[in-house]
């Protein structure tokens, strides 16, 4: 929830910050799947509007290098685009479906 309220990444590299920032079902959640480390990012629309996050989970912690971050910051990004287009598509559908339903007759009206 925190990706999404602030807008920003939470990085998480070690089940101790986990445990210190999120203590009880997280981090139990967390331990329960043998991750050591994870990250979450938020998923912005167009308007920068929040639509959602995405959470990554490593067993091994990695470096966290810019490398890694850029690639990470860079999949968010990608499925914040495919989860706007696939709104707008669905705000295209309705537009035309709603004309649709206005220009066209029932069969047997006359």
């Amino acid at each position: 929830m925190e990706a999404i309220r602030e807008g920003t990444a939470v990085l998480l590299p070690t089940l101790e910050t986990i445990a210190a920032r999120f203590p009880g079902r997280y981090t139990e959640a967390v331990t329960d799947l043998g991750a050591t480390a994870t990250m979450h990012l938020p998923l912005l629309g167009a308007d920068s509007a929040p639509l959602g996050a995405i959470g990554f989970a490593w067993r091994d912690a990695p470096a966290f290098s810019e490398t890694e971050m850029s690639t990470l910051r860079t999949i968010a990004e990608l499925i914040a685009q495919t989860l706007e287009r696939v709104r707008l598509g669905e705000a295209e559908h309705q537009v035309v479906a709603g004309l649709q339903d206005r220009v066209t007759l029932p069969l047997g009206s006359s």
